[in-house]
């Protein structure tokens, strides 16, 4: 049987009300069943250090180089190019 995959979007994982409960849900989940990713927008949190491992973290690039200003200027969307390759990993 295969795994689902799950991408959960957070802003950091802190210790927020509402990043306790995400942390809660992500933990709980079956590791033989779903193939689990958290996506952070900004800053590394609190709760991240305290993810098990089977559990992939990528961080959102917010730096922006010179060609990524470039193929902002052209219209193309610099985050969503992102996200579009984790979803494809």
């Amino acid at each position: 049987m295969s795994k689902f995959k799950i991408l959960f979007f957070t802003n950091n994982l802190n210790r927020t009300g509402a990043e306790v409960v995400l942390f809660n849900l992500i933990v709980r989940l079956n590791p033989h069943r779903f193939d689990i990713g958290v996506l952070l927008l900004g800053e590394t949190g609190e709760l991240v250090s305290e993810l098990p491992a089977y559990i992939e973290v990528h961080k959102l690039n917010t730096d922006y180089q010179l060609t990524d200003k470039i193929k902002h200027y052209f219209g193309v969307d610099v985050l969503q190019e992102q996200i579009q390759v984790l979803q494809k990993d």
